[in-house]
């Protein structure tokens, strides 16, 4: 069986999921192998099974990956720092050798407390929502950014063409402990950790939450990000 301790964020190409996990780096798992053991499980009624097509990827750039999204033909890795920005790269993906490869081809400054990311495009603009959280009881923030020279950056970080990230359009409270956010067709989804076991009933001793929400959220990405 397949185990990881914490599984953060997920982004899918079209042929593989990305899992972003934290220290432990990137792992890219074959879309056929899920299916394949998707439809062993239902037939056998597993619990657990063991999912073969998993490959450990080296991630240039970033000493861990807190989240993950997919836009644009890449991948993006950022980092959560709780002291400062922390960083986002965006990656090609080589398919040609079998196991898929990752070169960093755009930089971009991700805010303080950011747990997730999704892009919005509308004609020829790019827009950026990070989603911002630290702490069991503070309120939760998504900033929304015009990336106006997304297809026309010059500057560079460390060697990598930088897209400048300008201060907010707009931002958004939500409940504490916003995670991930992810873009599919008009609508954002968001989840929240506030869901799990130790910020409900406070088994870690470390308070509980007062705002649990234990399911995904749908949001109009119109009303995100307009």
């Amino acid at each position: 069986m397949v185990h990881w301790d914490i599984i953060l964020i997920t982004a899918y190409d079209g042929k593989y999921v990305w899992v972003a996990e934290g220290n432990s780096g990137v792992s890219a798992i074959n879309k056929t192998s899920i299916l394949k053991a998707a439809e062993f499980a239902t037939k056998k009624k597993a619990k657990s099974i063991k999912l073969s097509g998993i490959y450990k990827i080296n991630l240039s750039k970033l000493s861990k990956a807190s989240y993950c999204t997919y836009f644009d033909n890449k991948v993006w890795f950022g980092t959560f720092d709780k002291e400062s920005s922390g960083h986002i790269y965006g990656y090609s993906v080589n398919y040609s050798n079998g196991t898929p490869t990752l070169t960093a081809v755009r930089y971009i400054k991700a805010p303080r407390y950011t747990q997730g990311i999704c892009f919005y495009k509308e004609k020829n603009n790019v827009y950026l929502a990070a989603a911002t959280s630290y702490g069991r009881n503070k309120i939760s923030k998504i900033y929304c950014y015009n990336l106006t020279d997304y297809y026309t950056a010059t500057e560079r970080f460390y060697g990598t063409l930088e897209i400048i990230r300008e201060d907010p359009y707009k931002t958004i409270t939500f409940p504490p402990m916003i995670e991930q956010i992810s873009l599919n067709g008009v609508f954002l989804y968001g989840i929240f950790e506030s869901g799990a076991r130790p910020y409900v009933d406070d088994s870690d001793d470390d308070g509980k939450t007062n705002y649990p929400i234990g399911y995904y959220c749908i949001f109009d990405a119109a009303l995100i990000f307009k």
